[in-house]
């Protein structure tokens, strides 16, 4: 069996997209989680150099060097997208971090983070999404549902979906579409 193509650096973060990808149907065995954006990056050089890679990765201070040859190809409030020049890599950002995400989409729909047993201060959300448990725990789960109709959410979900169906076969211009257009 080949590695999953869909690489994450957190515990949360693998929660978040194989959340996602179960609402569309499809298998979240395509999630591999790593363990930092450096070994994300890595992961997608060594494993996945000929192929076809999405790295999911928080807006860290520090990014791997191989992240300089990415191009945007589009960003909202919390999501960017880039793309490799030479290959079939893809990176989302989320930005700031996955907390500060979890936090806005709440925030958007008027969801009470405390409803679902949460801290909503960042700092106590934090020390909660850090925990090896996050990756498989059901609250998260929960409220990545509740959550998919907020904006930077649904356009989350939108390019995971479409990204595993077509992943040699997208193009920018079709993932751009996925993002709010600016006047």
């Amino acid at each position: 069996m080949k590695d999953p193509d869909i690489i994450t650096e957190g515990n949360v973060d693998t929660n978040l997209v194989s959340t996602l990808l179960s609402l569309q149907g499809v298998n979240v065995d395509v999630v591999n989680h790593q363990h930092g954006c450096n070994q994300v990056a890595g992961t997608m050089q060594d494993k996945f150099r000929d192929r076809f890679a999405l790295g999911v990765i928080d807006d860290d201070k520090r990014k791997p060097s191989y992240f300089e040859e990415f191009k945007p190809i589009a960003s909202s409030s919390h999501i960017s997208l880039l793309q490799h020049p030479k290959g079939r890599h893809l990176f989302i950002i989320i930005s700031e971090a996955v907390e500060d995400f979890i936090l806005a989409g709440a925030q958007e729909l008027g969801v009470k983070l405390e409803d679902y047993g949460l801290p909503s201060e960042l700092k106590e959300l934090k020390k909660r999404t850090k925990s090896v448990k996050s990756a498989d725990d059901p609250v998260f789960k929960k409220l990545f549902k509740r959550l998919r109709n907020a904006t930077d959410f649904h356009i989350l979900e939108g390019i995971l979906g479409y990204i595993v169906s077509r992943k040699y076969t997208y193009t920018s211009e079709e993932l751009n579409a996925f993002f709010p257009q600016q006047p």
